[in-house]
């Protein structure tokens, strides 16, 4: 019995020839919830539409009209390649268009005759690659926001130390000001000492903040 449908479980399918998609579906459809297209052309038209629910597309590379190619060039031009694994289907001798294919970025192939188990594992792996690849995006993306926070609070304490830091230096150099006969340049220095004295007291002995 089919367990309960999750998300990103739907399966795109799309070859010209019918006996080829049933054949596909038949191996997949305890896994997955199974969508049909017979051309490049309906096959965009589903990948846009269902695109946030997608788990993989299985694509025919040779159909009339809009080829597979096409869709795969369609899908990289608008950033799906990354989301959305595709599993190119040929029955031509793949050394062809292998290269091609690759640097669209398809994620795996799937040759003609069909073998059941090998489609089966070849799916299952790269949707859960996939899958596995978003949780782990999403888990950097969420920890780097919490950074991101963490960090402007740091820095928001750093410039209100920093404040209280120019304020005593401030202090300490008008009290030297007030007490002392000598000119204004023993008092500048007067307070570039004291700076200097505070930094090492900072850097030495963080304990008193």
């Amino acid at each position: 019995m089919r367990e309960e449908a999750v998300v990103n479980d739907k399966i795109l399918i799309v070859d010209d020839m019918k006996v080829n998609r049933d054949i596909l579906v038949n191996i997949l459809k305890d896994e997955y919830e199974i969508m049909e297209a017979e051309n490049g052309m309906e096959a965009w038209k589903i990948i846009i539409k269902e695109r946030k629910s997608l788990a993989a597309v299985l694509l025919d590379l040779v159909m009339p009209e809009v080829d597979g190619f096409q869709v795969i060039e369609n899908m990289k031009q608008n950033n799906l390649m990354e989301t959305i694994p595709v599993l190119a289907i040929s029955g031509e001798n793949l050394e062809d268009s292998e290269k091609r294919c690759l640097e669209l970025g398809v994620a795996d192939f799937i040759s003609k005759p069909f073998h059941g188990l090998v489609v089966k594992k070849r799916v299952q792996n790269i949707v859960n690659y996939y899958r596995y690849r978003k949780r782990l995006e999403e888990k950097v993306e969420n920890q780097m926001l919490t950074l991101r926070k963490q960090y402007k609070v740091l820095q928001i304490q750093a410039d209100k130390l920093q404040k209280k830091n120019d304020e005593i230096v401030t202090i300490v150099g008008n009290v030297a000001e007030y007490r002392s006969l000598e000119s204004g340049n023993h008092i500048r220095r007067v307070k570039q000492y004291t700076r200097i004295l505070g930094e090492y007291v900072k850097d030495n002995y963080p304990q008193y903040g």
